[in-house]
C-alpha cells in the first residue's frame, strides 16, 4: 500500500492511558497524472505483529489523501484515529472522538483527457487490514466508543473541453473500516464487545461536472474480506453494542451526472464473511443517495440500519454466483429499531435490506 502512516508507527507495542490528539498523516501528491499517494494511520499505525491498547482517547486526528495533477487519481486515505496492517490487535477502555479519513481530490483533466476520480475515504477512526499467511489473527475491541468520526472520499477533478470531470471517491466505514486478506487457509476473528457507535459518517466525494458523486458504505461500520484464499476462515462478532445516530450519505454528482449512493446507515456486509450480531441496538441510522446534478438522477439511499450483501437474515443466505467472495453468512439476535431510514430514489427500504438482483 502506498501511503505515509504518521502519529505513531509500530511493529510490537503496548499503549496505555494517552492521548493521541491532532496529527495528521498526509499523501505525496502526484505529477505528470501520476496517482497521489495515500495517508493512512492519522494518529497510530502499526504495521505487523501485535498490539495492546487501553485506556487511550484519539482525537481530531486525520489521514489524509493527497489531490491529483493532470487527470490523475487522487490518493486514499485509511484510519483517521489508527490504522492495523497484519496485525493482531487488542483493545480496551479506549474513545476515538472526531477523526477523519479524507481522501484527495482528483486531478483537473484537459481538452482530452477527463478528470481523474476522487480518492476513497476509509474508516474515519480505525482501518482495519489484518492479514493472515496461516496464522491466527485476532483484533478484539472491548468498550471502546466511537463518536463523531468521518470518512469521506476526495471531490472528483474537473473535466477540460468536450470531456467529463471525474467520479467522486468512495467513502467505507465511518468510524470501523475492516478489510482483511486472509491466504493459506489462516483464520481471522474481529470481535466487537460492548462497544458504542454514535455520530459517525460515512460521506461520497463529489463528482466533478458530468460525474456520478462516490458511493458511502457503512456509516458505523464497514465490514468486506479482500482476499480469502485456500478456505480460511474470517469472522467478525458484535455483542452488546450500540449503533446509533450514523449516517451514510451518496456524493453530489456533477453538472448531469448522478447522485451517489448510501448504502447502510449503521453496518455495510460485504461478502465473503461470517457476521454475527448478539443482544445489540441498531437505532435512529440513516442511508440517503446523494443530490443529482443538473440532469442527472438522485443516488439510493438503501438500508437504514443494515445493508447485507444476502437474501435473508433469517437462514444463512446464499450470494449470487457471480459475486467474487464466498457467500456472507450472517446471524442476528438483535433490537432493529424500524425507525433506522433510508432516504432514496428508487429503493427506499427502511431497517434492514437485503441485497436483491
Amino acid at each position: 500500500m502506498n501511503h505515509k502512516p504518521c502519529g505513531l508507527v509500530f511493529n510490537r507495542m503496548a499503549l496505555s492511558n494517552s492521548i493521541l490528539s491532532g496529527n495528521k498523516a498526509a499523501g505525496g501528491a502526484g505529477i505528470n497524472g501520476d496517482p497521489s499517494s495515500g495517508g493512512g494511520g492519522g494518529g497510530l499505525a502499526v504495521t505487523s505483529d501485535s498490539a495492546s491498547i487501553s485506556g487511550t482517547i484519539f482525537v481530531n486526528n486525520l489521514a489524509l489523501g493527497a489531490a491529483a495533477s493532470d487527470g490523475g487519481f487522487g490518493g486514499f486515505a485509511a484510519g483517521g484515529g489508527a490504522q492495523a496492517g497484519e496485525s493482531s490487535l487488542q483493545m480496551s477502555n479506549c474513545m476515538f472522538i472526531g477523526n477523519k479519513a479524507i481522501g484527495g481530490a482528483g486531478g483537473q483533466g484537459s481538452n482530452e483527457v477527463p478528470g481523474g476520480p476522487g480518492g476513497d475515504g476509509q474508516g474515519g477512526a480505525i482501518a482495519n487490514f489484518a492479514v493472515s499467511f496461516g496464522e491466527t489473527i485476532t483484533v478484539a475491541l472491548t468498550n471502546v466508543i466511537f463518536l463523531g468520526n468521518l470518512a469521506e472520499g476526495g471531490a472528483g477533478g474537473a473535466g477540460g473541453a468536450g470531456v467529463t470531470g471525474g467520479n467522486g471517491g468512495s467513502a467505507n466505514g465511518g468510524a470501523l473500516f475492516n478489510n482483511p486478506f486472509n491466504f493459506f487457509g489462516g483464520s481471522i476473528t474481529v470481535t466487537l464487545n460492548s462497544c458504542t457507535f454514535v455520530g459517525n459518517q460515512a460521506r461520497g466525494g463529489i463528482g466533478g461536472a458530468g460525474a456520478t458523486g462516490g458511493d458511502a458504505k457503512g456509516g458505523a461500520i464497514w465490514n468486506s474480506l479482500f482476499v480469502d484464499s485456500f478456505a480460511g476462515s474470517t469472522t467478525i462478532t458484535l455483542s452488546n453494542c450500540t449503533i446509533m445516530s450514523n449516517e451514510v450519505l451518496g456524493g453530489s454528482g456533477g453538472s448531469g451526472g448522478d447522485g451517489g449512493n448510501g448504502f447502510g446507515g449503521g453496518l455495510f456486509i460485504d461478502a465473503g464473511t461470517t457476521v454475527t450480531v448478539l443482544s445489540s441496538v441498531i437505532a435512529f441510522n440513516e442511508a440517503d443517495g446523494g443530490a443529482a446534478g443538473a440532469g442527472g438522477s438522485q443516488g439510493q439511499g438503501v438500508g437504514g440500519g443494515v445493508f447485507n450483501l444476502a437474501r435473508s437474515f433469517s437462514t444463512p443466505p446464499r450470494l449470487f454466483s457471480e459475486t467474487r467472495h464466498p457467500p456472507a453468512t450472517i446471524m442476528f439476535s438483535v433490537r432493529l429499531r424500524p425507525f433506522d431510514q433510508s432516504f432514496g430514489q428508487r429503493n427506499p427500504w427502511a431497517g434492514a435490506a437485503n441485497y436483491r438482483p
